[in-house]
C-alpha cells in the first residue's frame, strides 16, 4: 500500500531549485513533473521480479511512479531490480535516499556516468555493489569468529 511519502519527490524538487538555470541547461537536466512520470509509469508493463532501468534516472521520479503503479495493482516493488544511471552525482545520491524512502527494496543499483557514451558504467556499479556485499559478508564472518573465540 502506498503511503504519503511514496507520492512525493521532495529531493528532486529541492535539487531543481538549487541548480542555476545555466547548469541545468549545460547538462541538459530537466526535472520531470510527477504528473508526467505517473502517466509514463502507467504505460510500463512492470511485474514482480522484473527489471526497471532508467538511463537518465535523476532523483528517481519514474521509479517512484512505477513503484506506486505496482502497489496500486497489488504487486510488490521490492521484488524488482531497479537500475539507473545519471551524469549528476548529487542526483544519484538523492535517488539512493529516495529508493529507501520509497521502499524500492534491496536490489537498487545506481551509477554515475553517461549511459550513451559509457554504457559500461552500470556494469562497474554492479561490480562495486558486489565488492561491498563481499566486504560486508567477510566482516560478518570475522565478527562471528571473534565472538566465538571470546566465549
Amino acid at each position: 500500500m502506498a503511503t504519503a511519502r511514496d507520492h512525493v519527490d521532495l529531493l528532486g524538487q529541492i535539487l531543481t531549485e538549487m541548480r542555476p538555470e545555466s547548469a541545468k541547461r549545460d547538462r541538459g537536466q530537466m526535472y520531470t513533473p510527477p504528473d508526467v512520470t505517473n502517466l509514463m509509469a502507467g504505460f510500463i508493463p512492470i511485474d514482480d521480479h522484473a527489471r526497471m532501468h532508467d538511463p537518465a534516472v535523476g532523483t528517481g521520479g519514474l521509479f517512484r511512479a512505477a513503484a506506486n503503479v505496482m502497489r496500486d495493482g497489488g504487486r510488490n516493488p521490492e521484488t524488482v531490480l531497479w537500475t539507473g544511471v545519471d551524469i549528476d552525482q548529487l542526483a544519484i545520491a538523492c535517488c539512493a535516499v529516495n529508493a529507501v524512502l520509497w521502499r524500492l527494496g534491496p536490489t537498487v543499483v545506481l551509477a554515475v556516468g553517461d549511459s550513451l557514451s559509457d554504457p559500461e558504467c552500470l556494469d562497474r556499479a554492479w561490480g562495486m555493489r558486489q565488492e561491498c556485499l563481499d566486504i560486508a559478508r567477510y566482516g560478518s564472518a570475522v565478527a562471528e569468529t571473534l565472538a566465538f573465540f571470546r566465549q
